[in-house]
């Protein structure tokens, strides 16, 4: 059996560990565009104020973990096309056949006019951050474009760090893709008192770049210089390769609940897997298909179920912890003694969602007992 993975991230990385595991036998390849050294992508956000040297933030090497998993290793290599119907991935002058495909392409930062240069940077790569983590050294100020989760962690991160993080967001508060106003208002005041400027309803159109020094261009004609920007905007998964070869994509590549795509041979995980109509875009459930995929190659047809995982969010000022197992169409919000409790309902007035922020945090086991025993 030949297996060939596309991509070298966390989620190709926990494949190739869970596939050894369960077989020592099949061939197991991987094609990825960068140098396939392993790192924990969630310690770039906090790696700052916990004081993680930059040599500690890559977990394995290439040549380490590719030899200890008999991975034959094709970095630094773009794949230009995959032929389905001969199953062959086409990359430089070389090409690959495989009996399983896995596409592990993840997602890339969102696209802003301007932040196609190195100089905007981004925590969606170890590179970019390395480039980051240089810049700050001779600048005490950064622009964070985007409150989402990412956004804000390094906002807090910097702020603990003592650098001034500008945080700039098109929404009223922070967060609010994902919680109620009550609560995002609660973070971003968590977020000020430790110095972080928060600029709500500022949408970045364009970042024109001249000479080191970044122009944010924002939608209502106003601008903004700045000499360190980080595009937090969000993820658009990586859906090229597979709609170039004539598979199923919509907001990610589209697979059913075993993780396979509209063709029967060929897998998707990750950051660019849309599974049953959702994306799953955190470690917990990436780990976890991961270890139902193995299975899956293997013979064993295991179905991934991604309903109840926790979300820790790493705002060192006020963490948060969240659950979202179904949509929440109502929020229900209590301020408690150093902490929020934000509960979200479904249109049968059940408990679907909740986060905690702060102190509110041990009421994690009550909430999603009750959460589970609605589900039965």
């Amino acid at each position: 059996m030949n297996i060939v993975i596309i991509g070298a991230g966390i989620a190709a990385f926990s494949v190739v560990q869970s596939l050894r595991r369960l077989n020592a036998n099949y061939k197991i390849s991987v094609i990825t565009a960068c140098n396939a050294d392993q790192y924990y992508k969630p310690n770039l956000s906090q790696a700052l104020s916990c004081k993680i040297p930059l040599e500690k933030l890559t977990t394995a090497k290439a040549e380490e973990w590719t030899k200890k998993y008999d991975v034959t290793l094709f970095s630094k290599q773009n794949v230009s096309a995959i032929d389905v119907g001969s199953q062959i991935v086409y990359f430089a002058d070389s090409k690959v056949a495989y009996d399983k495909l896995v596409l592990a392409t993840g997602a890339g930062p969102v696209d802003i006019p301007g932040c196609v240069s190195n100089e905007i940077f981004h925590l969606n790569s170890l590179q970019s951050y390395k480039q980051l983590h240089a810049a700050l050294a001779q600048n005490q100020k950064a622009t964070i474009i985007g409150a989402g989760l990412v956004g804000c962690e390094l906002a807090s991160d910097l702020a603990r760090s003592e650098y001034q993080a500008h945080l700039l967001y098109p929404q009223d508060e922070p967060l609010m893709k994902l919680f109620p106003e009550a609560l995002c208002r609660y973070v971003k005041c968590a977020l000020e008192a430790a110095g972080v400027i928060c600029s709500s309803n500022r949408k970045v159109i364009r970042i024109d770049i001249s000479n080191s020094q970044k122009t944010l261009q924002f939608s209502d004609g106003s601008s903004l210089n700045s000499s360190v920007v980080v595009n937090c905007a969000g993820l658009r998964p990586g859906t090229q390769l597979a709609k170039s070869a004539g598979l199923a994509v919509n907001n990610g590549i589209v697979t059913d609940s075993y993780l396979q795509t509209s063709h029967r041979n060929i897998f998707a995980i990750g950051d660019c897997a849309e599974i049953n109509g959702a994306l799953h875009q955190y470690i917990a459930p990436i780990i976890q298909s991961a270890r139902a995929l193995a299975s899956t190659l293997c013979g064993v047809p295991v179905d991934v179920s991604l309903g109840n995982y926790p979300v820790a969010v790493k705002i060192q000022q006020m963490p948060l912890l969240f659950t979202m197992k179904d949509k929440a169409v109502e929020w229900v919000t209590e301020e408690i003694d150093q902490g929020m409790i934000a509960k979200g309902l479904n249109s049968q007035g059940q408990l679907a969602a909740y986060a905690l922020a702060g102190k509110a945090q041990q009421y994690r086991s009550q909430l999603s007992a009750e959460i589970v025993n609605q589900s039965c």
